[in-house]
């Protein structure tokens, strides 16, 4: 009698144990699936800021030079904080072009736009290139 009460109750208990185990495996997953989905929620929102940001700031360089050139696998464009100086790298020639934008009263002034062109080429010989080309 001992034994079959022994036996029932490790039965009861193990039956017991099996359901809380199944239901903490369903929470466990349940919970899995919530934080997977707001970490696909918040990678999309990020990627939506970053191409908001991407367009802004091609917005102002459109503005500013009429046109907007972005670094490819072998050309590094880079732009000034101000957008007034564009650099570009191209690897596979081997070159470097440095554009600067100056108004109609300072390209009349030959010292003032070798000035400008100095400071530029000397910032791109003496910076860190950025990691992206937009803040």
């Amino acid at each position: 009698m001992k034994s079959a009460l022994v036996i029932l109750t490790f039965c009861l208990a193990t039956f017991v144990m099996g359901q809380d185990y199944q239901q903490g495996m369903e929470d466990d997953m349940e919970a899995f699936r919530r934080y997977q989905q707001q970490d696909e929620e918040a990678l999309s929102d990020f990627q939506k800021k970053d191409r908001e940001a991407f367009e802004a700031f091609k917005k102002k360089v459109e503005k500013e030079w009429g046109d907007f050139i972005s670094s490819t696998p072998n050309d590094w464009v880079e732009y000034s904080e101000d957008l007034q100086n564009r650099s570009k790298v191209d690897f596979e020639k081997g070159e470097v072009t440095i554009e600067i934008l100056v108004d109609k009263n300072e390209a009349k002034n030959e010292a003032v736009v070798k000035e400008k062109l100095a400071k530029a080429v000397e910032h791109v010989a003496t910076t860190r290139a950025k990691a992206q080309d937009f803040p």
